[in-house]
């Protein structure tokens, strides 16, 4: 829950982030496969890697975070459509955040899934909740037969 509340908080505020122009230095689209826990077999996810550079105050940066909520993927054709935006060489606009130069964004606000790992981790703490409401008295009756 916590990353997710961090993750769209960070996205809200990257839309009043102060712009920089900079150049995107490498684009290239990683995959990795996994090994599947059930059925056997394993599935290949997608990334697109995008780093560029960017400079605040005389010093040089290079950022990664295309935009908040990305994620890899099982389709291949979502990381190409990203390198494709953002090849190398390519002139953009970095949006970084004022009190950490660092960190920085090509696509600010909210994409993909910031709010995620928020509402996966309130389905947890949902289930959570209720299993240990219901638990004791299911138990304590399984004991009475």
């Amino acid at each position: 829950m916590f990353v997710g509340i961090e993750n769209g908080l960070k996205a809200r505020a990257s839309l009043k982030w102060p712009r920089v122009e900079g150049e995107v230095i490498h684009s290239s689209i990683q995959s990795e496969s996994q090994s599947r826990r059930t059925g056997g077999g394993s599935s290949t996810t997608y990334r697109a890697r995008v780093i560029y550079e960017y400079a605040v105050d005389g010093t040089t940066y290079n950022g990664e975070r295309v935009a908040y909520g990305e994620s890899a993927t099982g389709n291949s054709s979502d990381a190409e459509m990203i390198t494709e935006k953002y090849p190398k060489g390519k002139r953009v606009l970095a949006y970084h955040r004022p009190d950490s130069h660092e960190e920085s964004v090509l696509e600010p606000g909210q994409t993909g899934l910031p709010w995620f790992f928020l509402w996966l981790g309130l389905v947890f703490l949902f289930i959570g909740i209720v299993l240990g409401i219901f638990s004791p008295k299911l138990t304590a009756k399984a004991d009475k037969d």
